[in-house]
């Protein structure tokens, strides 16, 4: 369907029109102005926010929240078809553009090159896998003092990656996800375990198996810490939460913690949005 390009002064008025819940067409209008931002996205997002920053309709934010989304999915589609396993960075990134829709790549990337690099000034060429460890533990949990959120534990805020650069808070998943994008810099496999209610990082050294808790700034643990963890939250302990998960896993659970976040919230619209993302990595 042709649809007819508009000036900018008819755009501002069809955008308050659309904000008219009086309006006995206000329906038609809202489907009117969905079917030009499908075709002029960003044109319309900046007239909608430019002349009514303060105060804008909340028919066109939700007419503008559903385009980005619907954008965002194809995104989702694209990761998924990538064929094997999803590139972790690439799917926290657009978990956190969800929030935070203006971010590029290099939001994610810049902040995770730079600690990757401060670290590697710390290290010497032989390093084993252990001094490496470590030295992404200092730098990540000492210097730059990420840790977990306590006070704060349905945020949402706390659960994108992008947030974490600016916070240094975030949930279990959240910092996992930072150490093990932070260890594919180093050459240093860091996996993931993704026991009830928590998240453990698992590394395999010459010596045996590390396990490490980001959320409590890298503190090392023992299987049967490990073990006690799981309990101490009222569920049976079942050795296969000491395997390592894939990236799906980690960007579900993820997507998992925002949906359980948003229905805290009750902001059913975000939640279903969240599931639609999340049914197509399982798919």
């Amino acid at each position: 369907m042709e649809v007819k390009t508009l000036p900018d002064n008819e755009i501002k008025a069809l955008i308050r029109l659309v904000g008219d819940e009086e309006d006995a067409n206000a329906a038609q209008l809202r489907e009117h102005l969905a079917l030009i931002v499908r075709h002029e996205p960003e044109r319309i997002e900046a007239i909608a926010l430019g002349s009514f920053a303060e105060n804008p309709p909340p028919a066109v934010t939700a007419i503008l929240e559903n385009s980005r989304w619907h954008a965002l999915e194809k995104m989702f589609r694209g990761l998924s078809r990538a064929g094997g396993e999803p590139d972790l960075e690439e799917g926290l990134f657009l978990v956190s553009k969800f929030a935070h829709p203006k971010i590029t790549v290099s939001d994610i990337a810049a902040p995770l090159d730079g600690m990757a690099g401060e670290i590697k000034t710390r290290l010497d060429a032989q390093a084993d896998p252990e001094r490496v460890i470590e030295a992404l533990s200092e730098t990540v949990f000492a210097r730059h003092g990420f840790g977990g959120c306590d006070e704060d534990i349905c945020n949402p805020e706390n659960i994108y990656l992008y947030n974490l650069f600016q916070s240094r808070r975030g949930m279990p998943v959240t910092l996992g996800s930072l150490c093990i994008l932070l260890g594919k810099r180093l050459d240093l496999p860091l996996r993931g375990m993704g026991i009830p209610g928590h998240f453990i990082l698992q590394l395999k050294t010459w010596n045996g198996e590390l396990f490490l808790d980001p959320y409590r700034k890298g503190r090392r643990l023992t299987p049967r810490e490990c073990q006690m963890l799981v309990l101490s939250r009222g569920v049976h302990w079942d050795p296969d939460y000491l395997k390592p998960v894939d990236n799906r896993h980690i960007l579900c659970r993820t997507l998992g913690n925002l949906i359980y976040s948003c229905n805290r919230l009750k902001d059913e619209r975000r939640a279903g949005q969240l599931k639609r993302y999340m049914q197509i990595l399982q798919d």
